[in-house]
């Protein structure tokens, strides 16, 4: 009788389950590490890892960094990323100072803790007499533009950063003047980096001697970034001011009026549509097209509105124009007056068409005029 051979049936594995987290973290270069924690790791999690590395290497004051404000423990992920990558003995970069890092961390944490402590002691303290609303809003705003400081003198220790102005002033609805203030504190430093970057004189190029050229780039591009947003948030502020009817059946005109109110990816919000009517002239955005177009009046009581579309349109003087990038001229739109803005839609090439005077709701209603 033949043998029959038994073959093993093979072993079949479980599926492992893809680590997550920290835990799924690749550990085999520092910058690959630095660029997971940023991306991956929730802010749970880092917020964890800052706060045991204070727990275990600030006994005495642990209490008091602990007391913060709740984003100062996960705002900066290469904080967490570089506490880890410590403790697990990985092996920096010659361009990268931990210690550097860690303590300007710590020294940005003590101020923040000490202002979170001062606040609240000015609000227990109900036998002192009221603040202003104006020195509450100058203290707002220094506390502000404090924090904004500890995010600047971070960024060269990566050249990266996930800060976003425009949703910083929008998270707590920060006043125009709180926007006008960063706006000019930041201005001469922009213009400092330009003059760095493009004209190089030798004095600023000593003063910027650690940072090679396209770091140089890099931190001018940042900077800009909060300039520009800073702008826009104020020219968003303008937009959304109360206007007074310039007529009495104004707000009837326009209650049917569909419109949008605001959009974030343009970074741009409508002003009250009552300032049409009677307007000689009006600039709107529609967002899904990318079509600016400036209606100009053919009577001299200004526009009128019926339902959702424009009356007393001059055709003729009236344009409309597809913006190949719209961030260019919104801008001047927004704030320039109306020979400005006619100079920068001249110098573009885009050919003109006639508009058909309708709002939707894909349109952002930008600026009015008189004349």
């Amino acid at each position: 009788m033949a043998k029959v051979s038994l073959k093993k049936k093979p072993k079949v594995r479980a599926p492992v389950r893809r680590r997550t987290g920290l835990a799924g973290a690749p550990t085999d270069s520092w910058n690959g590490f630095k660029y997971y924690v940023h991306t991956e790791v929730d802010p749970k999690e880092i917020a964890k890892i800052t706060r045991d590395w204070i727990r275990k290497n600030f006994k005495k004051e642990s209490s008091f960094l602990l007391s913060g404000p709740a984003y100062a423990y996960t705002l900066f992920s290469h904080v967490a990323a570089t506490i880890h990558w410590q403790e697990i003995n990985g092996e920096f970069p010659e361009n990268w100072d931990a210690k550097r890092c860690l303590d300007s961390f710590v020294e940005r944490l003590r101020e923040q803790c000490s202002r979170k402590a001062s606040s609240a002691a000015d609000s227990d303290a109900k036998a002192l007499p009221s603040v202003s609303p104006a020195v509450r809003m100058q203290r707002k705003t220094d506390n502000f533009i404090a924090d904004v400081e500890g995010v600047i003198d971070e960024f060269p220790d990566t050249f990266e950063s996930d800060f976003n102005m425009y949703n910083e002033l929008t998270r707590i609805e920060a006043a125009f003047a709180t926007a006008k203030a960063v706006y000019e504190k930041y201005l001469p430093l922009q213009e400092e980096l330009r003059e760095l970057i493009e004209d190089k004189p030798s004095d600023l190029v000593e003063s910027y001697g650690m940072m090679k050229i396209n770091q140089r780039k890099k931190f001018k591009a940042f900077v800009d970034g909060i300039v520009s947003d800073a702008e826009k948030y104020m020219n968003k502020k303008r937009a959304v001011r109360q206007v007074k009817p310039k007529v009495r059946t104004a707000d009837k005109q326009v209650a049917k009026m569909q419109y949008a109110k605001e959009n974030k990816d343009y970074k741009i919000a409508s002003i009250n549509p009552v300032s049409i009517v009677g307007a000689q002239r009006v600039f709107v955005f529609n967002v899904k097209y990318r079509r600016l177009t400036e209606y100009v009046s053919n009577s001299s009581n200004g526009f009128e509105v019926k339902g959702t579309t424009l009356q007393n349109i001059n055709m003729e003087e009236s344009n409309q124009l597809t913006l190949r990038k719209p961030e260019n001229i919104l801008t001047v739109v927004q704030s320039g007056t109306a020979r400005e803005i006619r100079q920068k839609i001249n110098s573009l090439t885009t050919k003109p068409s006639k508009p058909n005077g309708r709002i939707n709701t894909d349109t952002i209603i930008m600026r009015t005029f008189n004349k």
